[in-house]
């Protein structure tokens, strides 16, 4: 995926303004990576992997591990308080 994602702690989500610790969080993104391309920002917090509602990063991690290379998967984020779709 190209991103660096770590867990939500209660403190991390109080300063991203989010409610609740479940989801992943963003950390970094790689240029040129598949994430970069989509438009992945660092401080996105991803909280829906196609049909499937993110918990942690472990859950996470297996779902993209799961996908087949080149497959293109819409990801719900929360940035800036805002929800927004990504492919």
């Amino acid at each position: 995926l190209g991103v660096g994602i770590q867990n939500l702690t209660e403190e991390l989500a109080q300063s991203f303004q989010f409610d609740g610790t479940e989801g992943a969080l963003v950390g970094s993104v790689s240029e040129k990576s598949p994430a970069y391309k989509a438009g992945f920002e660092q401080g996105d917090i991803i909280t829906k992997f196609g049909k499937t509602k993110i918990v942690d990063v472990n859950q996470l991690r297996n779902l993209v591990a799961a996908t087949n290379p080149g497959e293109k998967i819409d990801v719900d984020i929360v940035r800036a308080g805002k929800s927004k779709t990504l492919t």
